[in-house]
């Protein structure tokens, strides 16, 4: 399993030691197969296809496709479970060959569909982190219990992911929050257990909506026109509205083809490729299940709209690295704060970087501005900040332009329709929060 060694080339810029040394991990939090009434696999499911990937060679495909890890996220409940008779059989023996697996890490999961009779709450993606799932079933993995697809109030919801940790540690990820297809994500009722949104997949990207002030909205946008739901439903919203929730950035394929990580394929039903998330884990640490649970936990991750890009934040004040990307960090007051992004490997990179930039929220929410950062040499680029802990949300991240063959290879195809045409990619980093101390 192929992880990227964060090393660090001589540069001008600040001169404050880096902060501690990462590995980062590359992974697909959001795979379907034939274990989906929508999906398919060459030897599983209702109509196996000969087009889609083999559940026996999943392990083997994603590690092609330079993953480390991945999720198994076939549907548990709502209109695209399977209701045959092997449906239970069929996603509990893709959850055991999935753990399995020895060429990638596999994380069993799910994706549940919940509703209430008064109104959609939101997409989700299931992760159990365990090594071992003893007695797991699909409807035990359900938000309903079954592959019903409703569940009764918003406090079911939050009962129904409190009890997941009975199969050990686990989290919900919400996923394409703004699409009103199938659903868009209420963000009043989120759980705890969510410490990431899928902020990108084969749907586009759910960032931003159709605002000039919002630097997100002209990229891969969502296939729904924008009313009140949708932009409410936005990340950057949820951002503005709901700032206890710290959310950070993950990203997937929502492939429906048993074809982990495949960024540059047209998906079924989708606009675009998909994404990937990047994991970072400390130096030395062996990929584990569990030590992928810290790192959601941690918020240490970002996205990427397909482009396996290693990289690095610093959080300085003063001469001292204070954080990372994903990190609640506490301030006295306004303060000065320099932002650090280092590319791993430079060399490779540094010539498809068009433009780095930090993010934060603007005077008017959901609104953000964004700093240039100025490109220093070696792959590290810095933007000095001002940041308020007493304004409310107060965050900053990177936006990362990408424009180059190494990016996006001439024979990449993930879009599919040339309503979109555009050969950028896009990385955002986890936000790093702020508050008074």
């Amino acid at each position: 399993m192929a992880a990227v060694n964060l090393f660090w080339l001589v540069a001008c810029g600040s001169s404050v030691p880096y902060g501690p040394a990462l590995t980062a991990w590359f992974g697909d939090p959001h795979v379907h197969t034939g274990a989906s009434a929508d999906g398919c696999s060459s030897d599983m499911g209702v109509e196996p296809g000969e087009l889609c990937g083999a559940v026996a060679t999943i392990g083997q495909d994603a590690a092609a496709q330079g993953l480390s890890w991945f999720t198994l996220a076939d549907h548990l409940n709502g209109p695209h479970a399977r209701t045959d008779t092997a449906a239970a059989l069929d996603w509990r023996t893709l959850i055991d060959a999935g753990l399995a697996t020895e060429e990638a890490l596999v994380l069993a999961g799910g994706e549940a569909y919940v509703a209430t009779p008064d109104g959609d709450l939101g997409h989700y993606t299931v992760i159990f982190f365990a090594d071992a799932l003893p007695g797991l079933t699909r409807d035990l993995a359900s938000p309903s219990g079954s592959a019903e697809g409703t569940v009764a109030s918003c406090d079911a919801l939050r009962t129904w992911v409190d009890g997941l940790s009975a199969w050990g540690p686990s989290l919900v990820v919400p996923h394409h929050p703004a699409s009103l297809r199938p659903m868009a994500v209420d963000w009043s009722c989120l759980p705890a257990g969510a410490p990431v949104v899928e902020v990108y997949s084969h749907w586009g990207n759910g960032l931003g909506w159709q605002s000039v002030s919002e630097p997100h909205a002209d990229y891969d946008p969502l296939g729904t026109e924008p009313d009140e739901t949708v932009v409410e439903s936005t990340v950057v919203s949820a951002m503005a509205a709901h700032p206890e929730f710290a959310l950070g950035f993950v990203a997937g394929t929502d492939g429906h083809r048993t074809g982990p990580g495949k960024v540059c394929d047209e998906h079924a039903g989708g606009r675009y490729g998909g994404g990937l998330t990047g994991a970072l884990l400390p130096e030395g640490v062996a990929l584990t299940r569990a030590a992928l649970f810290d790192a959601f936990q941690a918020r240490h991750t970002y996205a990427t709209t397909g482009p396996r890009v290693a990289l690095h934040v610093d959080v300085i004040v003063g001469d001292s690295v204070v954080g990372t990307l994903g990190d609640q960090l506490s301030l006295p007051g306004k303060t000065e704060v320099l932002l650090r992004l280092q590319l791993a490997d430079a060399l490779t990179w540094e010539s498809d970087v068009a433009s780095v930039s930090a993010i934060q929220p603007g005077a008017t929410l959901p609104e953000q501005v964004r700093t240039t950062a100025a490109a220093v040499g070696g792959g590290r680029y810095e933007a000095t900040i001002v940041v308020d802990p007493d304004t409310d949300p107060t965050f900053a991240y990177f936006e990362v332009v990408l424009a180059g063959a190494q990016a996006h290879p001439a024979d990449c195809v993930d879009e599919a329709t040339s309503a979109f045409p555009d050969n950028t990619e896009r990385v955002w980093t986890s936000p790093t929060w702020f508050s008074r101390s």
